[in-house]
């Protein structure tokens, strides 16, 4: 089931992808294409398409009369994997002794498949039984996001490590092509009773995504403070500001 309302179209080579919150407006996702910033000030607020998720950069041009409002917290962490990959340095000290405490529990690190959905979903059902009801619209959709994911995982070209301990799926990471040069981490989840089993998924991720990619995309933090020290942590090389545009 799915929470949003998602319409998509397709106009002048790209997609176009919108969402609908209960009770508010529609908005839309950047199109995606080759020419975004032109297809956002054509298809503008005055014909009915209000943005958010806007990558800023690709507003440098746009007209005085477009509102255009920064969203800090929803900024794109950037790494390059090669750091991810190697951990070298005392800035990765603290990662490397985490990994360390957690291969000693002999973890099996297993590239996913949709044959492996019902193990995946466990994660979520272990974590939405802990929580209280009723579940926010948010939770509801990153369920439904994760059981299409894992139904079509071959279908899409996604990279998908799962890690099992003591033969429990324990935590997985998911992800796929951005760009030419950038992967883009979409899904990662972890037990919290395994220690060091965040600081695992990720470093395995990153060593499992391939070798033409030099970046790896890690989202946004979305103005919580504990996931923003959480990437942070991880030396971002740069970020991706976003914005939404209104009027």
């Amino acid at each position: 089931m799915l929470f949003r309302s998602h319409q998509w179209m397709e106009y002048k080579d790209h997609l176009f992808v919108s969402f609908q919150k209960d009770g508010e407006d529609q908005r839309w996702y950047q199109p995606i294409g080759p020419d975004p910033q032109s297809l956002i000030i054509e298809c503008s607020p005055a014909c009915d398409f209000r943005y958010e998720y806007v990558d800023q950069s690709l507003l440098v041009n746009a007209p005085s009369s477009m509102v255009v409002e920064h969203e800090p917290h929803r900024r794109d962490y950037i790494f390059r994997l090669s750091d991810l990959r190697e951990l070298k340095g005392n800035a990765y000290s603290p990662k490397r002794n985490f990994i360390k405490r957690c291969r000693a529990l002999n973890p099996e690190v297993v590239v996913l498949d949709s044959s492996m959905k019902q193990e995946c979903m466990a994660i979520d059902e272990r974590w939405l039984a802990t929580q209280p009801k009723p579940w926010p619209v948010s939770v509801m959709d990153e369920v439904s996001a994760l059981g299409l994911t894992m139904d079509h995982l071959q279908d899409l070209g996604l990279t998908g490590i799962g890690i099992r301990v003591n033969g429990r799926m324990e935590a997985i990471a998911i992800g796929g092509p951005l760009n030419t040069d950038t992967y883009l981490l979409s899904i990662q989840k972890a037990s919290r009773d395994v220690v060091g089993l965040y600081q695992l998924i990720f470093h395995e991720f990153a060593c499992h995504v391939p070798a033409q990619y030099t970046f790896l995309n890690f989202e946004e933090d979305m103005g919580l403070e504990p996931l923003r020290r959480a990437k942070e942590s991880w030396n971002p090389c740069k970020y991706v500001e976003k914005c939404k545009i209104i009027a």
